[in-house]
């Protein structure tokens, strides 16, 4: 099979179709997850993936993303009226979602545009592909948290400085850790800046 990114999709087509197979394999198999939705907003498919990353079986699906549709209502409106309309594809590049089960998710979503033939009818969907993001998330906001604690003792370190004679610092400091700290920590500490 060669699937070069230059192939339109009608000369790819055929070649999906007659290895259908494994395609179908990948997509229940990857860990992104993946739903397909109609123009009409039913969920038309949706791989075992998606239902992990929601935290549900297949058949809560339907429910979750209504709800979704009723939180975000107006963010899924630019989303399908990009999609349809436009029939271009949209991207979240951070979407957070609150789920039944409590947990607070955050996910990365590319939707675009698709139609596929059902009977002798040809239908236009949305296919969408979402990433877990959670944990990059959290560990951007908790980076984000201790810069700003770093900043405030810095800031407060700043100010003792400024107020105390660098002889009262040194004693504070002595009197918070044991004898065998001191010569340590006293051949650390910079005799240029101490004030005479």
């Amino acid at each position: 099979m060669d699937f070069s990114r230059n192939q339109s999709w009608d000369d790819l087509w055929p070649k999906i179709e007659n290895n259908f197979g494994i395609f179908n394999q990948i997509v229940q198999n990857m860990p992104l997850g993946i739903f397909v939705v109609d123009s009409d907003r039913n969920l038309v498919y949706a791989n075992p993936a998606m239902s992990t990353l929601l935290d549900c079986n297949y058949d809560e699906l339907s429910e979750i993303l209504i709800s979704v549709r009723e939180a975000q209502q107006e963010l899924v409106e630019v989303i399908f009226d990009h999609v349809f309309r436009l029939q271009s594809e949209f991207v979240v590049p951070e979407f957070g979602l609150s789920l039944p089960s409590g947990k607070l998710l955050y996910l990365h979503a590319t939707f675009n545009p698709i139609s596929f033939q059902q009977g002798d009818q040809s239908v236009s969907a949305m296919i969408a592909v979402a990433l877990d993001i959670t944990a990059k998330k959290n560990a951007a906001d908790l980076a984000v948290q201790h810069a700003r604690e770093f900043e405030l003792l810095h800031s407060a370190g700043q100010r003792l400085s400024e107020t105390l004679d660098l002889d009262v610092i040194f004693q504070i400091f002595l009197s918070l850790f044991p004898v065998s700290c001191h010569m340590t920590v006293f051949l650390f500490l910079p005799t240029t800046t101490r004030k005479k």
